[in-house]
């Protein structure tokens, strides 16, 4: 049942969310325009009162149902019928907080394509901001999935939640790429110039991998999981795009002071970790804010 707080406070901005992206906004506004109030709402509590938040190893193990949305999520056809989770952090900091602290930039071509999309303003690539260092590691990762997922509404009842579909794996194509990544990946650990002699044996021994792209394909089809971090519900697009959510300044369209900057804006996956990309869109809002005006949008 509705009802009016009299006692509410007035606010010049309010940033609905305290994930990634949300804090990163809630700062700069405050910060760039220091005569205006911020409000920075997040529907759980702090970061520091989740302990697994704050250990870096321990990210997999936040299952806390009570830090997470528990979103609802239907079994995937192209998984064999298997529901996979799709954790969404409910507190301060939000997913950045439950993040395997991986950061990826992404590639420069990402963000042209964005831009030749009709987004102008969204192909500067910053530069690192330390030299890095060498490592080695391998995952078989699908980037620009052929699949579409989608999320609808449950009832019409806001507080409800939304039906998710991420159809995983139910474009063909998807199942062919990964499986040929894994069978690649596990010639060159196993047979590569500076791995084979490093690499005693498979691991767990009790898993036998054929060289088979068929078998490679019944693998993907069983242990595939998510990598976290959906994306791309809002999209970013000019007007002629009838699927457009917000225009290249992230604002709604004909929704008079209202902005979207999260990565759900992407009206493509960039080929890595979408983290990166959520401060980028935080950072560009916010100066876009500043930039617009130094109180409405």
């Amino acid at each position: 049942m509705a009802h009016t707080n009299e006692n509410i406070f007035n606010y010049d901005y309010v940033v609905i969310g305290g994930g990634t992206s949300g804090a990163v906004v809630a700062r700069r506004l405050a910060e760039g325009d220091a005569n205006s109030s911020v409000c920075l709402l997040e529907a759980g509590p702090s970061y520091a009162d989740v302990a697994n938040s704050r250990m870096p190893g321990n990210w997999v193990l936040n299952k806390e149902k009570s830090h997470d949305w528990n979103y609802d999520i239907v079994a995937q056809k192209g998984c064999n019928n298997r529901i996979i989770n799709a954790p969404r952090a409910r507190f301060l900091g939000g997913c950045s907080a439950i993040n395997g602290t991986v950061l990826a930039r992404g590639a420069k071509a990402d963000y042209d394509r964005i831009a030749a999309m009709g987004n102008p303003g969204w192909n500067e690539v910053p530069q690192n901001p330390v030299e890095g260092e060498g490592g080695i590691d391998l995952y078989v990762l699908l980037c620009g999935p052929q699949a579409r997922g989608t999320v609808r509404l449950s009832s019409n009842d806001s507080t409800c939640k939304p039906i998710i579909d991420h159809a995983y794996l139910e474009n063909d194509v998807d199942v062919a790429v990964l499986a040929e990544g894994c069978r690649i990946g596990h010639e060159v650990l196993m047979k590569g110039r500076g791995t084979k002699n490093i690499i005693a044996d498979p691991w767990p021994k009790t898993i036998s991998h054929s060289m088979d792209l068929a078998a490679w394909k019944n693998h993907v089809r069983t242990v595939a999981t998510t990598c976290f971090h959906p994306c791309g519900t809002c999209k970013m697009a000019p007007n002629t795009d009838p699927m457009g959510v917000v225009d290249n300044r992230l604002r709604v369209r004909n929704v008079e002071g209202l902005r979207v900057a999260d990565v759900s804006i992407l009206p493509l996956i960039n080929n890595g970790h979408t983290q990166a990309p959520a401060y980028a869109i935080a950072e560009k809002v916010a100066h876009m804010v500043l930039q617009d005006t130094t109180v409405t949008c």
